[in-house]
């Protein structure tokens, strides 16, 4: 019984916060919600480009956390077989030096033997909504370009008033438990971990899974 008075205080507060309809909140209890991915990857050689103008990540180890974590969630679920590896992204950046910049992509792609290529862009970085608070927020923009063809192939068919089409946006936001002062030894730390949420969650783009639950701890 006190089960069944549970179940229907659960179901009672899910209908009046989100307006769901009993046979929705059901589903929800029975069958967590799958999310499709937002665009299929071709499965070959792939190259994740991780561009950060304003140094909003804090250097190179942290472009790579987020980089190599991307790599190895697609990885982990048969999405992408082989990667290009940041370390050989490096070697190339540190070569071209200031002409690193203003390489094309796709020529970038080529030099590295990739055959595609995942450009991300951190456009935005906060990691306190308040003091001693963490509420890291991220905005983000994406696209995949096919370096055989010298292409866009995601997103596709999104143009503005200019004529140029636009770069997939992503805004990433999460809830840490711990709360700290301005401390850079805290900070450094909590900014990794922030990296690698974001290269699981842009990872996450590409392949289906089961929606986290809201109030859900984070888990790597």
């Amino acid at each position: 019984m006190d089960r069944l008075r549970v179940f229907l205080l659960v179901v009672v507060m899910m209908m009046m916060l989100g307006g769901c309809t009993p046979a929705r909140v059901l589903g929800m209890l029975i069958a967590p919600e799958k999310v499709n991915p937002v665009f299929e990857l071709a499965d070959v050689t792939t190259l994740i480009m991780v561009d950060d103008p304003r140094g909003e990540l804090g250097g190179d180890m942290n472009m790579a956390v987020l980089a190599d974590r991307v790599m190895q969630d697609l990885k982990a679920k048969k999405v992408i077989s082989v990667f290009v590896l940041t370390i050989e992204l490096n070697k190339l950046k540190d070569k071209l030096g200031g002409g690193y910049a203003k390489a094309p992509i796709d020529r970038i792609g080529r030099k590295l033997g990739a055959k595609q290529v995942i450009y991300i862009k951190v456009q935005s970085l906060t990691l306190e909504a308040a003091p001693s608070m963490l509420r890291p927020q991220a905005g983000l923009s994406m696209k995949v370009i096919d370096v055989e063809a010298s292409r866009r192939v995601f997103p596709l068919g999104d143009y503005g008033s200019s004529g140029r089409s636009y770069d997939y946006q992503s805004v990433m936001q999460y809830r840490f438990e711990e709360q700290t002062e301005q401390d850079p030894r805290v900070k450094g730390p909590v900014l990794r971990e922030f990296c690698s949420r974001i290269g699981r969650d842009t990872g996450r783009l590409f392949y289906s899974y089961v929606k986290d639950p809201p109030g859900k701890i984070y888990e790597r």
